[in-house]
C-alpha cells in the first residue's frame, strides 16, 4: 500500500474568543515560511477573512481537507516570541482565550477582521438608468460602500435585487489600515558633529544660554555613547533631563538640532 504524502500545515492563532488554535495548509506558491510570529490572512466561515499569527508548523496527510492560507500580511512584521509568551500568560492569568488577548492587543493598530463592502459592477449605464431613482446622486457616482452607507439609502429587497441582477457584489476583505506609532525625536545636525573643533565652537556659542548648552551636552553624551550611528533621542526624554521646550525650540532655530518623527515598534 502506497504511503499517503504529507503536506505543510500551520497552527494559527486567530483573534476570536475561542480557546482553540486553528489549522491551515500552507501552499508553496504563497511563499509563506514556517516562522513563528508571521502574520497571515486566512479564510474563516463562508465569506469572512481574519489575520492570524503562525504559532508552529505541523504536517498532515494530503487526503485531509484543510483550508489554505490566503496570503502573507505585512511580510516584515513579525510578532516576537516574548510577546506571544506574554499573551499566553495574560490568557492563563485572567482566564480568557488567547485569541481575545490578541484581538485586544491589535485594537487600533491592525484590522484583524475583514470588513464587508458593496461594490458596483461594470454595468455602469444600466446601474444609473435603473437605480438612480432609488439611490441619491452621491452614492450613484461612487464605486463602493460600507453596509452602513447602503442601509441609509436602500432597503433589503432592493439591495438583494441589485446583487442578483449583477449591479452590485459583496466582499469581505482585510482593509490594510496598519497604524504605526511615531514619536517626536531629536538628532544633532551633521554640521555640528563633523569635527571636535565644531563641537567646541557650538558649545562656546551657548555659554550664555545655560539650559540650551545643557541640552546640547546631553545630546552629545548620548551621541558618543551610540557612536553616532542612527542617533536620536525622544523629545520627552530630553525634557525629563530638565531641558525646556523653549530651549529645544531655540536649539532647532539655531540649526544645532533636527526634530523629526520616528516610527516606534508597538507590538
Amino acid at each position: 500500500m502506497s504511503q499517503i504524502p504529507e503536506k505543510d500545515i500551520l497552527k494559527i492563532l486567530l483573534p476570536l474568543p475561542i480557546d482553540t488554535v486553528f489549522t491551515y495548509s500552507n501552499p508553496v506558491e504563497n511563499g509563506i515560511k514556517s516562522r513563528s510570529g508571521q502574520l497571515v490572512v486566512v479564510p474563516f466561515g463562508k465569506s469572512r477573512k481574519l489575520i492570524g499569527i503562525v504559532l508552529e508548523r505541523d504536517t498532515a496527510s494530503s487526503d485531509e481537507k484543510i483550508r489554505s492560507v490566503d496570503s502573507l500580511f505585512k511580510k516584515d512584521l513579525i510578532i516576537p516570541t516574548i510577546t506571544l509568551e506574554f499573551w499566553n500568560w495574560v490568557s492563563e492569568y485572567y482566564l480568557v482565550p488567547e485569541g481575545l488577548v490578541m484581538e485586544l492587543a491589535f485594537s487600533g493598530i491592525i484590522n484583524v477582521k475583514s470588513k464587508e463592502r458593496y461594490w458596483r459592477t461594470e454595468k455602469r449605464d444600466e446601474f444609473f438608468g435603473q437605480a438612480s431613482n432609488f439611490l441619491p446622486k452621491w452614492i450613484s457616482e461612487g464605486d463602493n460602500w460600507t453596509p452602513r452607507e447602503i442601509k441609509k439609502v436602500t432597503d433589503t429587497p432592493l439591495l438583494k435585487k441589485l446583487i442578483s441582477e449583477g449591479y452590485l457584489y459583496r466582499t469581505h476583505d482585510i482593509i490594510d489600515e496598519f497604524k504605526p506609532f511615531t514619536k517626536e525625536v531629536i538628532g544633532l545636525s551633521p554640521h555640528v558633529t563633523k569635527s571636535e573643533k565644531k563641537i567646541e565652537q557650538t558649545l562656546k556659542s551657548l555659554s550664555r544660554a545655560k539650559v540650551q548648552k545643557k541640552g546640547l551636552e546631553t545630546l552629545l553624551e548620548k551621541f558618543f555613547d551610540q557612536k553616532g550611528e542612527s542617533f536620536f533621542m525622544s523629545t520627552e526624554s530630553l525634557i525629563n533631563e530638565g531641558i525646556s521646550r523653549g530651549a529645544i525650540k531655540q536649539l532647532e532655530t539655531k540649526g544645532i538640532i533636527i526634530r523629526s518623527r520616528k516610527e516606534i515598534p508597538r507590538i
